[in-house]
């Protein structure tokens, strides 16, 4: 999330070669299949990530792995999301007193555009988090994720298809909390959005 909005900041007060650049990164990025590049990546990275950063094998180095590559694919889609609104914003009459007043780049970015971006930066937050939770089950349950004895859910999800039939509410506790979480934190990012900016709500 902190590189999607740095970038799209960026992106959106650039403009020019800076904006086409970052936008063709972020196109370039959401070019590839997410999950299919974890199963591609996942030994080849493991290897480099184990051999330069001195990290045991095992599910310390799987656990950084897993956090490397959702951050590498996962801050596209709210750097474009970003720099939308930023494009917008840049435009408004506070800005551009801001800039007739003499105020430097990084106060444009930090004082006046950063703060108006919280409502769209938390919802997006509140939809990433219980993704990246789905995709980490998912990932589990490939084998290519952080395995038992370290719990996670999607560790309880792979254990528990062992037993479907014999406990069938041990099988879909699992599933049933990943569902809780994703719903949670979409009502969450809701609350937080109309107490942060009450004219959405009307």
């Amino acid at each position: 999330m902190i590189i999607g909005v740095l970038l799209g900041i960026i992106a959106g007060m650039s403009g020019g070669w800076v904006d086409s650049a970052i936008g063709r990164l972020i196109d370039l990025g959401l070019c590839f299949p997410q999950v299919i590049m974890l199963l591609a990546l996942s030994t080849v990275s493991l290897a480099f990530i184990t051999g330069t950063m001195h990290i045991p094998s095992g599910n310390a180095a799987q656990a950084t792995f897993v956090i490397a590559v959702l951050a590498i694919f996962g801050w596209m889609a709210p750097a474009r999301l970003i720099r939308g609104q930023v494009l917008s914003l840049r435009e408004r009459e506070f800005v551009a007193a801001a800039e007739l007043f003499g105020a430097s780049r990084w106060r444009l970015w930090t004082k006046e555009i950063l703060p108006n971006l919280w409502a769209p930066v938390l919802v997006n937050f509140t939809l990433m988090l219980p993704a990246f939770i789905s995709t980490e089950a998912a990932l589990s349950y490939l084998g290519v994720s952080i395995k038992a004895p370290t719990p996670t859910l999607g560790n309880l999800l792979g254990d528990a298809i062992n037993y479907a039939q014999a406990d069938f509410l041990y099988f879909v506790s699992p599933a049933i909390l990943i569902a809780v979480i994703v719903v949670a934190f979409n009502l969450l990012g809701d609350g937080l959005r109309d107490a942060l900016d009450p004219k959405s709500s009307v």
